[in-house]
């Protein structure tokens, strides 16, 4: 499994390229993380966003962080070398408005491997994932959530905790969620913001005009 990681594959294509069981490597994973052995990244895609972020500073300064960012992002079969302002260049690039595909498109850095530089810097902290949040425009989700709670700002005592995968879309979508978190529980939204079931393949029953999306 450790041989596997190469920080592009995520866990499930580690499982398969192992042919290992899900659960073990999830397991291995853990322990790993739990002993700083390894770190866990977001997966790479050219839809995500990220944002700089106040330790480019040190990135800027220290001549041996900058070399050994050079060595680290050159592209596989590169002909011509790379240059620390290229590639400074392209992280300062990343805002909070453009996808990673834009600022490949616009920057036009063909011997700087995308991918290893977005990884790279998330791992150093230079880059920071910019997530998504679906926030329902129905209030009464936010009403039940205060009735839960006595007029002292005190529980009851008489709640018990709503698992995730027992509330609707709907009380998801309230702020705290991101899209991953709620792909993993079987939603996702399509190019139009629509809310999908992945399991029925069918649109949810709420309104497309219900929702709003909070980037942060």
């Amino acid at each position: 499994v450790i041989a596997s990681i190469d920080g592009l594959r995520h866990v499930n294509k580690i499982s398969q390229d192992t042919d290992t069981e899900l659960d073990l490597v999830k397991a291995a994973m853990q322990n790993l993380i739990y002993h700083n052995v390894i770190k866990l990244v977001p997966i790479f895609s050219y839809k995500n966003r990220y944002i700089v972020t106040p330790k480019i500073h040190e990135l800027y300064t220290d001549l041996t962080l900058q070399k050994e960012l050079v060595f680290f992002v050159v592209r596989s079969g590169a002909k011509d070398c790379v240059s620390f302002y290229e590639c400074f260049r392209m992280i300062c690039a990343f805002d909070h408005g453009s996808l990673v595909k834009d600022v490949v498109n616009k920057m036009k850095a063909n011997n700087i491997d995308e991918k290893k530089l977005v990884q790279y810097c998330v791992l150093k902290g230079y880059l920071r994932r910019v997530r998504d949040y679906r926030i329902s425009l129905d209030e009464s989700i936010y009403m039940n959530n205060n009735n839960n709670v006595c007029s002292n700002g005190s529980s009851n005592g008489n709640d018990t905790p709503k698992s995730k995968m027992q509330t609707t879309l709907k009380d998801l979508c309230d702020g705290t969620n991101d899209s991953d978190s709620l792909a993993c529980l079987g939603y996702i939204f399509n190019s139009r913001s629509l809310p999908i079931v992945r399991k029925h393949s069918q649109p949810a029953s709420t309104p497309l005009d219900s929702y709003l999306t909070l980037w942060k």
